[in-house]
């Protein structure tokens, strides 16, 4: 089904010359001040940035204020995400800025600095005005590397959560050759590999909270779930030496054919018939939409009319979630309870990669989209139409029934000389033969032809 609008642009920025992977942008509390969210992100180019849209923006000439910190890192990265990787003490934690690259893992903590002891806040008398840039000239921002985790392998993703049941993130990388290692405040905490013979090359990694499990999607077109409590005891086994039993003790919980490839996996509550406590995985396919149960059950699947690119579940005020389905034409779809109910296009124009649902500039329910052409916006639904283009007029043109008559015949003396093995009649003797004349069968240039003998056809009146 195409789109009838396209959502209305409120800020946007371009990186002309850059390439994006789908996971390398986050949005939320990067700086721990508890104020608006920030946006970072990161490119193949190894360029790091950090944005905070602001309330007035100008699409023509973004403000610089906007972009809060700029570094390149030197390597491509290939995915960031935030969490509380670093408890301080019980109950106190602070959020770290994960960065993928191909080799190693960092850890930074983006620090706001500066202000004059007040941190950057505005702290003018009630009825004082002070500008906004005022401010936030006051402050800058930093990054240093908390820790470091390098690998011996080629790495592809990651997955964050609290595994095992601690009360802070974990991370879990997967590399290129299906090696998963669970990193643990710097450290890797254990590492295994998937079994041999069912791993062809490495899918996307959501970690499921409800049952302490890892989700991926298979070259065989499945969806595989992954306690982590077995991810631990095949550690163990490899550790003391004996991999063929750790590649045993590694096997999935369950597995769901999908039968398509598996774009994206996310663990939300989108049935509005789910208890209070219960979540669903929503598996997304390049032309499917289904939902799974935590046990592996198809719940429902949803065909898709256009083909897929990412997916992003985003929370409602009754506790239910909705989800947003980006197409490669440009479109992005909004699903509640399985059902479309919104599509639109982006205004850019361009497919989207990664979409976000948050609060951003100071207005709730804003949607963040990066396409593949490095176009990185802030829109929001509206109903303007997805072509301003006024529809082509159509030119008809008035023939005579002698002038089709004319070309019938012409086309019938040729199909015939094929036919017949001759050569077919160049135009201009075909024209030659054509009785009657054009001109004369409209009353041009001279008097209309004679009629012939009875029985024979008439020549109609001019049209």
């Amino acid at each position: 089904m195409g789109s009838l609008f396209q959502l209305r642009d409120y800020w946007r920025q371009s990186f002309p010359g850059e390439e994006f992977s789908p996971s390398c942008i986050a949005v939320g509390d990067l700086d721990n001040q508890d104020a608006e969210n920030k946006i970072a992100i990161g490119s193949f180019q190894g360029m790091l940035r950090l944005f905070q849209p602001s309330s007035s923006p100008t699409l023509d000439t973004p403000s610089p204020e906007d972009l809060l910190f700029e570094q390149r890192l030197g390597e491509p990265i290939l995915q960031i995400a935030y969490g509380s990787f670093e408890p301080l003490a019980p109950g106190v934690r602070r959020n770290l800025l994960a960065v993928l690259f191909p080799y190693k893992l960092r850890l930074l903590c983006i620090e706001r600095c500066g202000g004059g002891g007040s941190e950057g806040r505005d702290e003018s008398k009630p009825g004082e005005e002070k500008e906004a840039s005022l401010i936030s000239a006051t402050y800058y921002y930093r990054c240093p590397v908390v820790f470091t985790v390098e690998f011996d392998h080629p790495t592809y993703n990651f997955t964050t959560g609290p595994f095992g049941g601690v009360d802070y993130d974990r991370l879990c990388v997967q590399g290129m050759n299906g090696r998963w290692s669970v990193v643990d405040r710097g450290r890797i905490l254990c590492a295994c590999s998937l079994p041999r013979d069912g791993f062809v090359a490495p899918g996307c990694l959501t970690y499921c909270a409800a049952r302490d499990s890892f989700l991926t999607g298979s070259a065989s077109l499945h969806l595989l779930c992954y306690p982590f409590a077995r991810l631990t005891s095949a550690a163990e086994g490899e550790s003391e030496g004996n991999a063929a039993s750790a590649g045993g003790r590694l096997a999935p919980s369950w597995g769901f054919p999908l039968g398509e490839e598996i774009l994206a996996v996310a663990v939300c509550r989108l049935s509005r018939g789910l208890d209070a406590t219960a979540v669903e995985i929503v598996v997304l396919g390049p032309f499917t939409l289904c939902v799974v149960s935590l046990d592996g059950r198809c719940c429902y699947r949803r065909p898709l009319t256009t083909e897929a690119a990412c997916l992003h579940p985003f929370p409602l005020s009754n506790r239910f979630h909705n989800v947003l389905v980006g197409g490669w034409d440009g479109s992005v779809g909004v699903f509640s309870d399985g059902v479309l109910e919104w599509r639109a296009r982006l205004g850019s124009g361009g497919a989207p990669l990664a979409l976000h649902v948050g609060k951003l500039a100071g207005i709730d329910g804003m949607i963040l989209s990066l396409t593949g052409e490095g176009v990185l916006g802030v829109s929001y639904l509206g109903t303007d139409p997805a072509s301003r283009r006024p529809a082509p007029v159509l030119e008809a043109q008035v023939r005579s029934y002698a002038e089709m008559r004319g070309e019938l015949r012409q086309v019938e003396r040729r199909l015939k000389a094929i036919q017949s093995g001759k050569p077919p009649p160049s135009e201009a003797a075909a024209s030659s033969m054509e009785w009657p004349s054009v001109d004369a069968a409209s009353g041009k240039g001279g008097e209309p032809p004679p009629r012939r003998g009875r029985g024979g056809l008439h020549d109609p009146p001019d049209v």
